[in-house]
């Protein structure tokens, strides 16, 4: 696309999405464990989908000139920060939440179990080898000057707890995530 000429082209670059964090509910509930093939202890970038359309609208009602880049951020975090955020909110009595680093080659395991097909985990092992090196993935966010918008950690977790309590809980949106 950045080689059409004389056409104005807005690149919408959302981060990860915060509805990929229901893809722990599971482990959360029956466990108190997050389990993940990127450390806890890396730094994420979320955003919400209200997030996103505040950057989509603006841009589809007048698109700057040229090919430009356009970030969608709401917040940032590690899932350690999400686990212990999450405990606070929760009851007191439960243990603490915890995020357990698994391998690359247990994460591939596990979505095998679940009948996901190789090319797509391999391509899900190397985005989150990607998300292991936050400092590379950040450099052209910070480029492009991102402003943080509404939704923040601790708006998506009220969120969250309504899901955990729910009889049938959202879904984090990614086909690993999804059982045949």
């Amino acid at each position: 696309m950045r080689a059409i000429p004389n056409i104005d082209i807005a690149f919408v670059r959302p981060v990860g999405f915060y509805d990929n964090l229901y893809a722990h509910l599971e482990t959360i509930k029956k466990e108190n464990k997050i389990y993940s093939n990127v450390a806890g202890s890396i730094l994420g970038r979320y955003v919400a989908p209200e997030d996103i359309a505040k950057i989509i609208v603006p841009l589809l009602e007048s698109t700057p000139g040229g090919h430009t880049v356009h970030y969608a951020i709401s917040d940032t975090f590690t899932l350690n920060d999400f686990a212990l955020e999450l405990s606070q909110q929760l009851d007191k009595k439960q243990a603490p939440i915890k995020v357990i680093t698994i391998s690359d080659e247990d994460y591939r395991q596990a979505l095998l179990k679940n009948q996901i097909p190789t090319a797509i985990i391999d391509s899900f092992i190397q985005m989150n080898a990607y998300e292991r090196q936050p400092e590379k993935i950040g450099a052209d966010l910070e480029r492009h000057h991102p402003v943080y918008d509404d939704v923040k950690l601790k708006d998506f977790i009220s969120r969250y707890i309504a899901a955990l309590n729910a009889p049938s809980a959202p879904k984090a949106k990614t086909i690993v995530s999804e059982k045949p």
